[in-house]
């Protein structure tokens, strides 16, 4: 807590913190000077400098320039990524509208510490969030502080630490576990028509939770499904490579896609209740894992569905270039992440041929 002079001059750790109006906006600086009869008088005179430079406008070298709130400069960062892809804009809007702004929108740049954020991290835990979502509302916040350092407002990031604390590989990227057909046969058993149309999609055609909950009924045509755009936190954009592609429609789709009644209060395959479009995928998978927990099915994250999928593909003996495409993969990712499960006996083969060349 710091202690107040009637200058205006505070102790603040053995500092001298001095602290001036700007109209309606409070201002205050921590000076590098020792809290003594000497360095009060300087503050005192720093203050006065401050205060004289706002009353004519500006400071010595006529560019004055009012610290930012974060608010204020999380506007300016939205403008500036806003010419960027749609999907990018809107998704650390609402990060920043969800989290940052209701706890940090009034702060200057300068007030925000370690600790607030931290703060903020708590609440996340709080409601459950993951690890992953956690990062990348982290990296949102960060950002509007990078760009208070690049415009020299503040010196560092104070987002840094607590994100390291996220950033942390520990040593090898963890396995994938991808379902086997007899699992999702009975986790099958305890879902709706709905979900085990959404999962559907994923273990036979390999899409994202993103890509599916962004399928029109118009996407879906010609024996295919195309695959054109992903939904992020409420709003559809590019898809995670930023391309598109078509995958065959498998005939259990289509089975189960006969049942359904068509819901016209919107065009995307997937609403809720309410007849809008869900936001993101996490009540299916709420509901998947609560359907594996009766199944008796060990748990595991519902992503390895789409690790299944994968799996599957390679296992049929399709090629690896052609998997990579249908999943919307680049081949060195495919292969990086699933080269246990490339076709032993025709790598055994592509080995003859190789050694029976002249």
């Amino acid at each position: 807590m710091a202690e107040q002079t009637a200058t205006g001059v505070l102790n603040k750790r053995g500092k001298c913190q001095i602290r001036w109006a700007e109209g309606k906006i409070r201002r205050y600086e921590t000076l590098p000077i020792a809290y003594n009869k000497a360095g009060i008088d300087a503050a005192r005179k720093i203050r006065a400098k401050k205060i004289r430079a706002f009353l004519e406008g500006h400071e010595e070298d006529n560019h004055f320039v009012a610290m930012p709130t974060f608010g204020q400069m999380a506007q300016d960062k939205l403008n500036e990524i806003k010419l960027g892809k749609p999907s990018s804009y809107r998704s650390i809007k609402s990060r920043l509208n969800l989290y940052w702004m209701p706890a940090l929108s009034g702060h200057l740049l300068t007030q925000v510490k370690p600790m607030h954020i931290q703060q903020i991290v708590n609440e996340m835990r709080r409601l459950g969030r993951s690890k992953k979502y956690i990062k990348v509302v982290l990296d949102a916040g960060s950002s509007v502080f990078s760009m208070g350092i690049e415009n020299e407002f503040i010196a560092s990031n104070p987002a840094i630490s607590v994100s390291k604390k996220f950033n942390k590989k520990s040593g090898k990227k963890k396995p994938i576990d991808p379902f086997v057909e007899k699992e999702i046969d009975a986790i099958f058993q305890h879902l709706s028509d709905e979900d085990k149309l959404f999962y559907s999609i994923r273990w036979y055609c390999g899409l994202r939770p993103g890509e599916v909950i962004a399928l029109t009924r118009q996407d879906i045509r010609d024996g295919k499904i195309y695959v054109n755009k992903s939904r992020v936190e409420g709003h559809d954009g590019t898809t995670k490579t930023e391309t598109e592609r078509d995958v065959p429609l498998h005939p259990q789709i289509t089975k189960l896609m006969t049942k359904r009644v068509v819901d016209m209060r919107d065009p995307h395959l997937f609403l809720t209740y309410q007849g809008k479009p869900h936001k993101t995928g996490s009540h299916f998978g709420e509901r998947f894992a609560k359907a594996m927990q009766l199944a008796e099915v060990r748990y595991r994250n519902p992503y390895n569905v789409r690790h299944g999928a994968a799996c599957r593909m390679l296992a049929a003996g399709m090629r690896p270039g052609w998997c990579a495409e249908k999943l919307g993969h680049s081949l060195e990712m495919f292969f990086t992440t699933y080269a246990q499960w490339i076709d032993q006996d025709e790598s055994k083969a592509q080995e003859e041929i190789f050694l029976s060349m002249s």
